[in-house]
């Protein structure tokens, strides 16, 4: 169990070229295919974590975040609360 958190976290913080790490640790042969997909995969996981924390992109969520907000507030506003913790009736 331990081995597969340890493979899950090194896949999540270093993209596809863990896999190219492993098969070089193990001692596999590595095809030209899996190198240039490692790659790939890994430009275009950079790629979009860099739109997600551009400015443009923190700018929407934030308009998101209080249009939402907002919504809630006036649907309280003309309901009333929705919810009441222990309330069954």
């Amino acid at each position: 169990m331990e081995g597969a958190t340890c493979m899950a976290i090194c896949q999540f913080s270093l993209g596809a070229t863990f896999r190219e790490m492993l098969c070089r640790f193990v001692g596999i042969d590595l095809g030209y295919y899996l190198i240039q997909g490692s790659l790939q995969k890994s430009s275009e996981r950079l790629k979009k974590a860099e739109e997600k924390s551009s400015d443009e992109r923190k700018k929407k969520r934030k308009m998101l975040k209080f249009k939402n907000t907002t919504k809630i507030q006036k649907t309280i506003a003309n309901e009333g609360p929705t919810y009441k913790a222990g309330d069954f009736a």
